[in-house]
Protein backbone atom coordinates (compact mmCIF):
# COMPACT_ATOMS: atom_id res chain seq x y z
CA UNK A 1 0.00 0.00 0.00
CA UNK A 2 1.14 3.43 -0.74
CA UNK A 3 2.62 5.72 2.27
CA UNK A 4 1.25 9.45 2.37
CA UNK A 5 2.98 11.50 4.64
CA UNK A 6 1.64 13.75 6.54
CA UNK A 7 3.01 17.86 5.81
CA UNK A 8 2.21 20.78 7.69
CA UNK A 9 1.62 23.72 4.89
CA UNK A 10 -1.31 25.16 4.00
CA UNK A 11 -2.84 26.56 0.88
CA UNK A 12 -4.20 29.60 2.17
CA UNK A 13 -1.47 31.66 1.12
CA UNK A 14 -1.21 30.90 -2.43
CA UNK A 15 -1.82 32.94 -5.02
CA UNK A 16 -5.41 32.18 -7.32
CA UNK A 17 -3.37 30.71 -10.36
CA UNK A 18 -0.93 28.85 -7.95
CA UNK A 19 -4.01 26.86 -6.12
CA UNK A 20 -5.28 26.02 -9.28
CA UNK A 21 -1.91 25.14 -10.75
CA UNK A 22 -1.65 22.90 -7.71
CA UNK A 23 -4.86 21.18 -8.26
CA UNK A 24 -3.89 20.68 -11.93
CA UNK A 25 -0.93 18.52 -10.76
CA UNK A 26 -2.63 16.60 -8.15
CA UNK A 27 -5.12 15.47 -10.52
CA UNK A 28 -2.02 14.69 -12.72
CA UNK A 29 -0.31 12.65 -10.32
CA UNK A 30 -3.44 10.70 -9.31
CA UNK A 31 -3.79 9.71 -12.99
CA UNK A 32 -0.68 8.09 -12.96
CA UNK A 33 -0.82 5.78 -9.93
CA UNK A 34 -1.56 2.37 -10.66
CA UNK A 35 -5.24 0.96 -10.44
CA UNK A 36 -4.48 -1.22 -6.86
CA UNK A 37 -3.19 2.38 -5.13
CA UNK A 38 -6.35 4.45 -6.37
CA UNK A 39 -8.69 1.57 -5.11
CA UNK A 40 -6.14 1.06 -1.95
CA UNK A 41 -6.23 4.93 -1.32
CA UNK A 42 -10.79 4.72 -1.20
CA UNK A 43 -10.16 3.29 2.11
CA UNK A 44 -8.78 6.26 3.94
CA UNK A 45 -11.28 8.58 1.81
CA UNK A 46 -9.86 10.27 -1.30
CA UNK A 47 -10.76 13.87 -0.32
CA UNK A 48 -8.46 14.06 2.20
CA UNK A 49 -5.05 15.45 1.59
CA UNK A 50 -3.71 16.44 4.45
CA UNK A 51 -4.42 14.86 8.40
CA UNK A 52 -2.82 17.02 11.40
CA UNK A 53 -4.93 15.25 13.99
CA UNK A 54 -3.53 12.77 16.54
CA UNK A 55 -5.72 9.37 14.79
CA UNK A 56 -5.79 8.20 11.30
CA UNK A 57 -9.75 7.17 10.35
CA UNK A 58 -10.20 4.68 7.66
CA UNK A 59 -13.31 4.96 5.50
CA UNK A 60 -16.36 2.19 6.51
CA UNK A 61 -16.53 0.96 2.88
CA UNK A 62 -19.90 -0.06 2.11
CA UNK A 63 -20.89 -1.30 5.67
CA UNK A 64 -20.95 -4.60 5.18
CA UNK A 65 -17.35 -5.45 4.39
CA UNK A 66 -14.34 -5.98 6.40
CA UNK A 67 -11.66 -3.22 7.34
CA UNK A 68 -8.15 -3.83 6.58
CA UNK A 69 -4.96 -2.39 6.70
CA UNK A 70 -2.26 -3.86 4.60
CA UNK A 71 1.31 -4.36 5.12
CA UNK A 72 3.40 -4.38 1.26
CA UNK A 73 2.19 -5.46 -2.19
CA UNK A 74 4.25 -8.38 -1.97
CA UNK A 75 3.80 -9.34 1.79
CA UNK A 76 0.52 -8.78 1.96
CA UNK A 77 0.29 -8.63 5.49
CA UNK A 78 -2.96 -7.51 7.51
CA UNK A 79 -4.46 -6.42 10.51
CA UNK A 80 -8.12 -7.29 9.66
CA UNK A 81 -11.08 -5.81 11.49
CA UNK A 82 -13.68 -8.71 11.41
CA UNK A 83 -17.08 -7.21 11.20
CA UNK A 84 -19.11 -10.34 11.33
CA UNK A 85 -17.31 -11.51 14.52
CA UNK A 86 -16.35 -7.96 15.85
CA UNK A 87 -12.87 -8.48 16.71
CA UNK A 88 -9.54 -7.73 15.11
CA UNK A 89 -7.49 -10.56 13.56
CA UNK A 90 -3.82 -10.35 12.70
CA UNK A 91 -2.26 -12.52 9.74
CA UNK A 92 1.11 -12.96 11.72
CA UNK A 93 2.36 -13.34 15.41
CA UNK A 94 2.38 -10.05 17.56
CA UNK A 95 5.13 -9.39 19.24
CA UNK A 96 4.67 -7.10 22.68
CA UNK A 97 7.78 -5.70 23.94
CA UNK A 98 5.49 -4.36 27.08
CA UNK A 99 2.10 -5.60 28.75
CA UNK A 100 -0.94 -6.88 26.94
CA UNK A 101 -4.23 -6.10 28.69
CA UNK A 102 -7.32 -7.43 27.71
CA UNK A 103 -10.88 -5.80 29.20
CA UNK A 104 -12.75 -8.22 26.92
CA UNK A 105 -12.17 -11.66 24.66
CA UNK A 106 -8.38 -12.64 23.40
CA UNK A 107 -8.40 -15.07 20.83
CA UNK A 108 -4.99 -16.64 19.96
CA UNK A 109 -5.23 -19.34 16.90
CA UNK A 110 -1.50 -19.53 17.49
CA UNK A 111 1.15 -19.43 19.80
CA UNK A 112 0.77 -17.27 22.58
CA UNK A 113 3.86 -16.67 24.98
CA UNK A 114 5.29 -14.37 27.31
CA UNK A 115 6.84 -13.55 30.82
CA UNK A 116 3.20 -13.48 32.60
CA UNK A 117 -0.34 -14.21 31.70
CA UNK A 118 -3.14 -12.97 33.85
CA UNK A 119 -7.00 -13.85 32.64
CA UNK A 120 -9.19 -12.66 35.21
CA UNK A 121 -11.88 -14.16 33.85
CA UNK A 122 -12.63 -17.26 31.71
CA UNK A 123 -10.53 -18.49 29.25
CA UNK A 124 -11.01 -20.67 26.33
CA UNK A 125 -7.43 -22.38 24.87
CA UNK A 126 -8.69 -25.13 21.89
CA UNK A 127 -4.54 -25.89 21.55
CA UNK A 128 -1.47 -25.95 23.22
CA UNK A 129 -0.91 -24.14 26.29
CA UNK A 130 3.25 -23.95 27.72
CA UNK A 131 3.87 -22.66 31.01
CA UNK A 132 7.25 -22.58 31.81
CA UNK A 133 6.62 -20.82 35.10
CA UNK A 134 4.14 -20.61 37.89
CA UNK A 135 0.10 -20.58 36.28
CA UNK A 136 -2.55 -19.55 39.01
CA UNK A 137 -6.20 -19.82 37.83
CA UNK A 138 -8.60 -17.78 39.97
CA UNK A 139 -11.33 -18.75 37.46
CA UNK A 140 -12.50 -21.66 35.49
CA UNK A 141 -10.25 -22.97 32.46
CA UNK A 142 -11.23 -24.85 29.58
CA UNK A 143 -7.90 -26.46 27.73
CA UNK A 144 -9.53 -28.31 24.71
CA UNK A 145 -5.85 -29.47 23.40
CA UNK A 146 -2.55 -30.28 25.31
CA UNK A 147 -1.57 -28.32 28.66
CA UNK A 148 2.49 -28.77 29.49
CA UNK A 149 3.78 -26.77 32.66
CA UNK A 150 7.16 -26.95 33.67
CA UNK A 151 6.53 -25.18 36.78
CA UNK A 152 4.06 -24.83 39.64
CA UNK A 153 0.30 -25.35 38.65
CA UNK A 154 -2.44 -23.82 41.25
CA UNK A 155 -6.51 -23.12 41.19
CA UNK A 156 -9.47 -24.04 42.99
CA UNK A 157 -10.49 -26.54 40.56
CA UNK A 158 -8.49 -28.80 37.94
CA UNK A 159 -10.92 -30.81 35.70
CA UNK A 160 -9.05 -32.49 32.73
CA UNK A 161 -11.58 -34.74 30.62
CA UNK A 162 -8.69 -36.75 28.88
CA UNK A 163 -4.94 -37.69 29.37
CA UNK A 164 -3.27 -35.82 31.65
CA UNK A 165 0.91 -36.28 31.47
CA UNK A 166 2.46 -34.79 35.13
CA UNK A 167 6.11 -35.30 35.04
CA UNK A 168 6.40 -33.44 38.40
CA UNK A 169 4.12 -33.40 41.90
CA UNK A 170 0.92 -32.71 41.63
CA UNK A 171 -0.12 -31.13 45.08
CA UNK A 172 -4.04 -30.62 45.33
CA UNK A 173 -6.03 -28.95 48.93
CA UNK A 174 -8.95 -30.56 47.40
CA UNK A 175 -10.34 -33.44 45.53
CA UNK A 176 -9.32 -35.39 43.13
CA UNK A 177 -11.21 -36.94 40.49
CA UNK A 178 -10.31 -39.08 37.75
CA UNK A 179 -12.79 -40.34 35.02
CA UNK A 180 -10.30 -42.63 33.35
CA UNK A 181 -6.78 -43.91 33.94
CA UNK A 182 -4.17 -42.74 36.56
CA UNK A 183 -0.45 -43.87 35.78
CA UNK A 184 2.10 -43.58 38.18
CA UNK A 185 5.46 -43.96 37.10
CA UNK A 186 4.76 -43.74 33.23
CA UNK A 187 8.18 -44.57 32.05
CA UNK A 188 7.55 -48.48 33.24
CA UNK A 189 11.21 -48.50 35.00
CA UNK A 190 12.26 -50.75 37.89
CA UNK A 191 12.10 -47.83 40.63
CA UNK A 192 8.91 -48.63 43.18
CA UNK A 193 6.17 -46.12 42.66
CA UNK A 194 5.04 -44.58 45.46
CA UNK A 195 1.61 -42.40 46.57
CA UNK A 196 2.07 -40.30 49.63
CA UNK A 197 -0.57 -39.20 51.43
CA UNK A 198 0.07 -35.91 53.84
CA UNK A 199 2.50 -33.75 54.51
CA UNK A 200 6.44 -33.84 54.33
CA UNK A 201 6.90 -35.02 57.93
CA UNK A 202 4.24 -37.67 57.82
CA UNK A 203 6.64 -40.00 55.81
CA UNK A 204 4.70 -43.19 57.03
CA UNK A 205 1.31 -42.82 55.63
CA UNK A 206 1.96 -43.79 52.11
CA UNK A 207 0.93 -46.44 48.98
CA UNK A 208 3.65 -48.37 47.39
CA UNK A 209 3.99 -51.16 44.73
CA UNK A 210 7.41 -52.52 45.08
CA UNK A 211 8.53 -53.66 41.99
CA UNK A 212 10.40 -56.16 43.03
CA UNK A 213 7.98 -58.36 44.30
CA UNK A 214 5.14 -56.91 42.60
CA UNK A 215 2.94 -56.19 45.13
CA UNK A 216 1.14 -52.62 46.94
CA UNK A 217 2.22 -52.53 50.28
CA UNK A 218 0.47 -50.07 52.88
CA UNK A 219 2.84 -49.19 55.67
CA UNK A 220 0.34 -47.48 57.83
CA UNK A 221 -3.45 -48.73 58.84
CA UNK A 222 -5.93 -50.02 56.08
CA UNK A 223 -9.67 -49.45 56.50
CA UNK A 224 -12.24 -50.62 54.00
CA UNK A 225 -15.57 -49.65 54.58
CA UNK A 226 -17.06 -51.45 51.52
CA UNK A 227 -15.64 -54.67 49.70
CA UNK A 228 -11.98 -55.21 49.71
CA UNK A 229 -11.03 -58.60 46.69
CA UNK A 230 -8.42 -59.93 44.91
CA UNK A 231 -6.07 -62.44 43.99
CA UNK A 232 -3.96 -61.95 47.00
CA UNK A 233 -4.11 -60.32 50.03
CA UNK A 234 -1.13 -59.88 52.50
CA UNK A 235 -1.18 -58.45 55.94
CA UNK A 236 2.08 -58.48 57.79
CA UNK A 237 0.50 -56.85 60.92
CA UNK A 238 -2.85 -56.51 62.91
CA UNK A 239 -6.18 -56.80 60.57
CA UNK A 240 -9.75 -55.96 62.23
CA UNK A 241 -12.31 -56.76 59.73
CA UNK A 242 -15.81 -55.76 60.63
CA UNK A 243 -17.76 -57.19 57.48
CA UNK A 244 -16.87 -60.21 55.66
CA UNK A 245 -14.24 -61.88 54.40
CA UNK A 246 -14.39 -64.01 51.42
CA UNK A 247 -11.29 -65.63 50.24
CA UNK A 248 -10.85 -67.72 47.12
CA UNK A 249 -7.50 -68.35 47.61
CA UNK A 250 -4.95 -69.31 50.10
CA UNK A 251 -5.00 -66.93 53.26
CA UNK A 252 -1.56 -67.03 55.37
CA UNK A 253 -1.89 -64.93 58.82
CA UNK A 254 1.40 -64.27 61.01
CA UNK A 255 -0.39 -61.87 63.56
CA UNK A 256 -3.97 -61.46 64.59
CA UNK A 257 -6.71 -61.55 62.89
CA UNK A 258 -9.68 -60.37 64.54
CA UNK A 259 -13.20 -60.71 62.18
CA UNK A 260 -16.70 -59.49 63.48
CA UNK A 261 -18.60 -61.06 60.65
CA UNK A 262 -18.55 -63.22 58.32
CA UNK A 263 -15.23 -65.00 56.80
CA UNK A 264 -14.99 -67.23 54.03
CA UNK A 265 -12.46 -69.02 52.63
CA UNK A 266 -12.37 -71.15 49.43
CA UNK A 267 -8.67 -71.68 49.52
CA UNK A 268 -6.34 -72.65 52.50
CA UNK A 269 -6.09 -70.45 55.60
CA UNK A 270 -3.19 -70.68 57.96
CA UNK A 271 -1.62 -68.89 60.59
CA UNK A 272 -0.36 -69.42 64.15
CA UNK A 273 -3.56 -68.53 66.04
CA UNK A 274 -7.42 -68.34 64.69
CA UNK A 275 -9.87 -68.14 66.88
CA UNK A 276 -13.55 -68.27 66.15
CA UNK A 277 -16.10 -66.80 68.79
CA UNK A 278 -19.08 -67.76 67.21
CA UNK A 279 -20.31 -71.01 63.96
CA UNK A 280 -17.17 -71.52 61.60
CA UNK A 281 -18.93 -73.43 58.56
CA UNK A 282 -15.52 -75.14 56.82
CA UNK A 283 -16.31 -76.75 53.31
CA UNK A 284 -12.62 -77.73 52.59
CA UNK A 285 -9.95 -79.25 55.18
CA UNK A 286 -9.05 -78.21 58.26
CA UNK A 287 -5.59 -78.71 58.83
CA UNK A 288 -3.93 -77.95 62.67
CA UNK A 289 -0.80 -78.47 63.87
CA UNK A 290 -1.43 -77.10 67.20
CA UNK A 291 -4.27 -76.78 69.44
CA UNK A 292 -7.74 -76.20 68.11
CA UNK A 293 -10.37 -74.82 70.61
CA UNK A 294 -14.13 -75.15 69.60
CA UNK A 295 -16.99 -73.45 72.11
CA UNK A 296 -19.56 -73.56 69.62
CA UNK A 297 -20.31 -76.42 66.80
CA UNK A 298 -17.57 -78.18 64.19
CA UNK A 299 -19.01 -79.21 61.17
CA UNK A 300 -17.66 -80.61 57.77
CA UNK A 301 -17.73 -83.15 55.05
CA UNK A 302 -14.29 -84.61 56.50
CA UNK A 303 -12.53 -83.69 59.82
CA UNK A 304 -8.77 -85.07 59.60
CA UNK A 305 -7.01 -84.89 63.37
CA UNK A 306 -3.58 -86.00 63.16
CA UNK A 307 -2.60 -85.81 67.11
CA UNK A 308 -5.03 -85.72 70.02
CA UNK A 309 -8.39 -84.38 70.36
CA UNK A 310 -10.56 -83.27 73.11
CA UNK A 311 -14.23 -83.19 72.48
CA UNK A 312 -15.99 -81.40 75.78
CA UNK A 313 -19.23 -81.95 74.15
CA UNK A 314 -20.61 -83.85 71.73
CA UNK A 315 -19.29 -85.28 68.10
CA UNK A 316 -21.79 -85.96 65.68
CA UNK A 317 -20.76 -87.68 62.33
CA UNK A 318 -23.33 -88.74 59.68
CA UNK A 319 -20.23 -90.42 57.87
CA UNK A 320 -17.37 -92.99 59.13
CA UNK A 321 -15.21 -91.90 62.15
CA UNK A 322 -11.34 -93.52 62.24
CA UNK A 323 -8.76 -93.32 64.75
CA UNK A 324 -5.39 -94.37 64.71
CA UNK A 325 -4.93 -94.31 67.98
CA UNK A 326 -7.30 -94.40 71.01
CA UNK A 327 -10.64 -93.12 71.65
CA UNK A 328 -12.55 -92.50 74.76
CA UNK A 329 -15.29 -90.35 75.99
CA UNK A 330 -18.18 -90.98 78.19
CA UNK A 331 -20.45 -91.40 75.87
CA UNK A 332 -20.01 -92.95 72.17
CA UNK A 333 -22.98 -93.23 70.00
CA UNK A 334 -22.43 -95.31 66.56
CA UNK A 335 -25.64 -95.28 64.91
CA UNK A 336 -24.16 -97.95 61.36
CA UNK A 337 -21.59 -100.41 61.61
CA UNK A 338 -17.82 -100.24 63.44
CA UNK A 339 -14.85 -100.16 61.40
CA UNK A 340 -11.96 -102.22 63.73
CA UNK A 341 -8.75 -102.79 62.52
CA UNK A 342 -10.36 -102.45 58.69
CA UNK A 343 -13.42 -105.23 59.86
CA UNK A 344 -16.70 -104.03 59.63
CA UNK A 345 -19.30 -105.40 62.91
CA UNK A 346 -22.37 -105.04 63.22
CA UNK A 347 -23.80 -104.72 66.59
CA UNK A 348 -27.01 -105.51 67.55
CA UNK A 349 -29.86 -103.08 67.82
CA UNK A 350 -30.99 -103.70 71.55
CA UNK A 351 -28.85 -103.98 74.67
CA UNK A 352 -29.58 -107.29 75.11
CA UNK A 353 -30.29 -109.13 78.76
CA UNK A 354 -28.49 -110.19 82.06
CA UNK A 355 -26.38 -112.86 81.47
CA UNK A 356 -25.58 -112.43 77.30
CA UNK A 357 -22.49 -111.95 75.58
CA UNK A 358 -21.69 -110.17 72.16
CA UNK A 359 -20.90 -113.18 69.73
CA UNK A 360 -19.75 -113.34 66.42
CA UNK A 361 -20.85 -115.25 62.81
CA UNK A 362 -17.22 -114.74 62.14
CA UNK A 363 -18.63 -112.56 59.27
CA UNK A 364 -18.70 -109.19 60.98
CA UNK A 365 -22.25 -110.00 62.15
CA UNK A 366 -22.74 -109.84 65.95
CA UNK A 367 -25.39 -111.16 68.62
CA UNK A 368 -26.19 -111.18 71.98
CA UNK A 369 -25.76 -115.02 73.53
CA UNK A 370 -26.73 -116.37 76.65
CA UNK A 371 -23.78 -117.40 78.61
CA UNK A 372 -23.02 -120.32 81.58
CA UNK A 373 -24.90 -119.21 84.80
CA UNK A 374 -21.89 -120.65 86.45
CA UNK A 375 -20.13 -117.51 86.37
CA UNK A 376 -20.29 -116.47 82.66
CA UNK A 377 -17.32 -117.73 79.99
CA UNK A 378 -16.56 -117.01 76.51
CA UNK A 379 -16.95 -118.77 73.23
CA UNK A 380 -14.77 -121.28 72.20
CA UNK A 381 -13.84 -121.99 68.32
CA UNK A 382 -12.77 -125.18 66.71
CA UNK A 383 -11.28 -124.59 63.42
CA UNK A 384 -10.31 -127.49 60.64
CA UNK A 385 -8.26 -126.79 57.19
CA UNK A 386 -7.73 -128.94 54.19
CA UNK A 387 -5.92 -131.44 55.31
CA UNK A 388 -8.77 -131.93 58.00
CA UNK A 389 -7.63 -134.18 61.23
CA UNK A 390 -8.76 -137.81 61.63
CA UNK A 391 -9.93 -137.67 57.70
CA UNK A 392 -11.12 -140.57 55.49
CA UNK A 393 -12.35 -140.32 51.65
CA UNK A 394 -14.62 -142.76 50.26
CA UNK A 395 -16.82 -143.52 47.51
CA UNK A 396 -20.77 -144.34 47.92
CA UNK A 397 -23.14 -144.25 45.63
CA UNK A 398 -27.12 -143.42 46.09
CA UNK A 399 -30.02 -143.71 44.47
CA UNK A 400 -29.84 -140.01 43.03
CA UNK A 401 -26.16 -140.09 42.54
CA UNK A 402 -24.75 -143.59 41.43
CA UNK A 403 -21.60 -142.70 39.88
CA UNK A 404 -18.04 -142.26 42.21
CA UNK A 405 -15.74 -141.59 38.82
CA UNK A 406 -13.31 -138.58 39.35
CA UNK A 407 -10.24 -137.43 41.09
CA UNK A 408 -10.13 -135.90 44.35
CA UNK A 409 -7.22 -133.79 45.29
CA UNK A 410 -6.20 -131.21 48.04
CA UNK A 411 -4.39 -128.26 46.76
CA UNK A 412 -3.81 -124.14 47.73
CA UNK A 413 -5.15 -121.36 46.13
CA UNK A 414 -2.41 -118.96 46.22
CA UNK A 415 -3.54 -115.50 45.42
CA UNK A 416 -6.23 -116.28 48.31
CA UNK A 417 -4.01 -118.41 50.66
CA UNK A 418 -6.36 -121.22 51.42
CA UNK A 419 -6.07 -125.24 51.22
CA UNK A 420 -8.92 -127.11 49.42
CA UNK A 421 -10.39 -130.35 48.32
CA UNK A 422 -11.27 -130.60 45.21
CA UNK A 423 -13.49 -133.23 43.04
CA UNK A 424 -13.53 -133.05 39.63
CA UNK A 425 -14.76 -135.84 37.32
CA UNK A 426 -14.80 -135.97 33.02
CA UNK A 427 -18.41 -138.06 33.20
CA UNK A 428 -21.43 -136.51 31.63
CA UNK A 429 -23.17 -137.90 34.57
CA UNK A 430 -23.10 -136.23 38.74
CA UNK A 431 -20.37 -137.97 40.23
CA UNK A 432 -19.87 -138.03 43.81
CA UNK A 433 -17.32 -138.78 46.73
CA UNK A 434 -17.51 -138.45 50.27
CA UNK A 435 -15.17 -136.26 53.18
CA UNK A 436 -15.14 -137.49 56.40
CA UNK A 437 -13.66 -135.77 59.20
CA UNK A 438 -14.12 -136.17 63.49
CA UNK A 439 -14.65 -133.02 65.52
CA UNK A 440 -14.12 -133.14 69.08
CA UNK A 441 -16.22 -131.03 72.12
CA UNK A 442 -14.61 -128.86 74.25
CA UNK A 443 -14.08 -129.94 77.52
CA UNK A 444 -15.59 -126.81 78.51
CA UNK A 445 -18.39 -127.00 76.03
CA UNK A 446 -21.25 -125.13 76.78
CA UNK A 447 -23.50 -124.97 73.91
CA UNK A 448 -23.55 -123.35 70.67
CA UNK A 449 -23.62 -119.74 69.02
CA UNK A 450 -27.09 -119.68 68.07
CA UNK A 451 -26.76 -117.09 64.81
CA UNK A 452 -23.72 -119.32 63.40
CA UNK A 453 -22.75 -122.44 65.21
CA UNK A 454 -21.32 -123.86 61.85
CA UNK A 455 -19.42 -122.02 58.75
CA UNK A 456 -17.97 -124.30 55.95
CA UNK A 457 -16.07 -122.60 53.11
CA UNK A 458 -16.55 -123.88 49.51
CA UNK A 459 -16.64 -122.70 46.04
CA UNK A 460 -17.99 -124.62 42.85
CA UNK A 461 -18.07 -124.87 38.88
CA UNK A 462 -21.34 -126.97 37.65
CA UNK A 463 -20.72 -128.81 40.74
CA UNK A 464 -22.63 -128.65 44.34
CA UNK A 465 -21.89 -129.82 48.17
CA UNK A 466 -23.81 -131.18 50.85
CA UNK A 467 -22.98 -131.29 54.46
CA UNK A 468 -24.50 -133.91 57.07
CA UNK A 469 -23.31 -134.04 60.47
CA UNK A 470 -23.82 -137.09 63.49
CA UNK A 471 -24.12 -136.27 67.12
CA UNK A 472 -21.49 -137.54 69.61
CA UNK A 473 -24.16 -140.47 70.31
CA UNK A 474 -24.31 -141.24 66.43
CA UNK A 475 -27.83 -139.50 65.51
CA UNK A 476 -28.05 -137.38 62.51
CA UNK A 477 -28.29 -133.58 62.91
CA UNK A 478 -30.77 -131.86 60.57
CA UNK A 479 -29.08 -128.79 59.37
CA UNK A 480 -30.53 -125.77 57.84
CA UNK A 481 -28.25 -124.25 54.47
CA UNK A 482 -26.52 -127.38 54.01
CA UNK A 483 -27.45 -128.94 51.09
CA UNK A 484 -27.15 -128.08 47.02
CA UNK A 485 -24.32 -125.31 48.42
CA UNK A 486 -22.92 -124.45 44.59
CA UNK A 487 -21.61 -120.99 43.28
CA UNK A 488 -24.22 -118.69 41.90
CA UNK A 489 -24.27 -115.01 40.56
CA UNK A 490 -25.72 -113.86 43.77
CA UNK A 491 -23.17 -115.49 45.57
CA UNK A 492 -19.62 -116.27 44.43
CA UNK A 493 -19.93 -115.90 40.45
CA UNK A 494 -20.37 -118.89 37.45
CA UNK A 495 -17.42 -117.50 35.57
CA UNK A 496 -15.10 -117.06 37.58
CA UNK A 497 -16.26 -118.11 40.85
CA UNK A 498 -14.41 -117.36 43.92
CA UNK A 499 -14.79 -118.77 47.75
CA UNK A 500 -17.88 -117.61 49.93
CA UNK A 501 -18.90 -119.09 52.94
CA UNK A 502 -21.87 -120.97 54.07
CA UNK A 503 -23.63 -120.58 57.70
CA UNK A 504 -25.01 -123.38 58.51
CA UNK A 505 -27.54 -123.54 61.56
CA UNK A 506 -30.13 -125.84 63.04
CA UNK A 507 -27.86 -127.30 65.67
CA UNK A 508 -29.03 -125.61 68.79
CA UNK A 509 -31.58 -127.26 70.03
CA UNK A 510 -31.44 -130.38 68.99
CA UNK A 511 -29.10 -133.41 69.20
CA UNK A 512 -26.28 -134.35 71.72
CA UNK A 513 -22.75 -133.12 72.57
CA UNK A 514 -20.97 -134.24 75.52
CA UNK A 515 -17.65 -132.38 76.78
CA UNK A 516 -15.16 -134.42 75.01
CA UNK A 517 -16.83 -136.36 72.81
CA UNK A 518 -16.54 -136.70 69.09
CA UNK A 519 -18.70 -135.22 66.67
CA UNK A 520 -18.48 -137.12 62.95
CA UNK A 521 -19.29 -134.54 59.61
CA UNK A 522 -19.59 -135.41 56.03
CA UNK A 523 -18.86 -133.53 52.98
CA UNK A 524 -20.49 -134.91 49.53
CA UNK A 525 -18.92 -133.33 46.70
CA UNK A 526 -20.85 -133.67 43.74
CA UNK A 527 -18.82 -132.78 40.18
CA UNK A 528 -20.19 -133.26 36.40
CA UNK A 529 -18.14 -133.06 33.46
CA UNK A 530 -21.69 -132.41 31.24
CA UNK A 531 -21.37 -128.33 32.29
CA UNK A 532 -18.32 -127.47 31.78
CA UNK A 533 -15.94 -129.98 30.06
CA UNK A 534 -12.50 -130.31 32.28
CA UNK A 535 -13.61 -127.51 34.52
CA UNK A 536 -16.36 -129.11 36.23
CA UNK A 537 -15.38 -128.91 39.78
CA UNK A 538 -16.86 -128.73 43.52
CA UNK A 539 -13.97 -127.63 46.28
CA UNK A 540 -14.18 -127.66 49.87
CA UNK A 541 -12.95 -124.85 51.87
CA UNK A 542 -12.41 -124.63 55.82
CA UNK A 543 -14.96 -126.07 58.94
CA UNK A 544 -15.32 -123.54 61.74
CA UNK A 545 -17.30 -125.03 64.52
CA UNK A 546 -18.29 -122.06 67.47
CA UNK A 547 -18.80 -123.34 70.68
CA UNK A 548 -19.95 -121.70 74.01
CA UNK A 549 -17.71 -122.73 76.77
CA UNK A 550 -18.12 -121.75 80.64
CA UNK A 551 -14.95 -121.13 83.04
CA UNK A 552 -15.59 -124.50 84.93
Amino acid sequence: MATFTKTHMSLSYLTPRTRLITRIVAVLLLLELPAHAIAATSTFGPTVLVNTESFQTIDEGDSTTNIEVRFGNTLKEKIIYDRTNLRFQFSRGIYVGGNITATGSLSVKRVMSGESLRVDKNADIWGNLGVSGSTTLKGATTINGNLKVRGGLSGTTLRVDKNADIWGNLSATGSIITKSTLTINGDNDTNDATLNFGNQTMTTAALKFENALQQFSFNAKLSVKGNLSGSSLRVDQNADIWGNLGVSGSSIIKGSETVNGSSKVRGNLSGASLRVDKNADIWGKLAVSGATIVRGNLSGASLDVSRSAIFRGNVSASGSIKTRSFLSGSTLTVDGNVILRGQEYTFPANRGVNGQALTTDGAGLLTWTTISSSGGGSGSVVFHDPAYPNVTYFGSGTTAIAGKVGTMSADLDIPNKRNFYRWQSTKTTNQAYWVSTRVRVPSNYNGWQTTAPMQFAYRSSGGFLNVHMYDTAGVAVPLTGASNLRCTSANCGIANPGWTTATITGIPGSGTFEKNGQITVLVQMVSSGSAVTDKNYADAGFMQFNFLSSTD
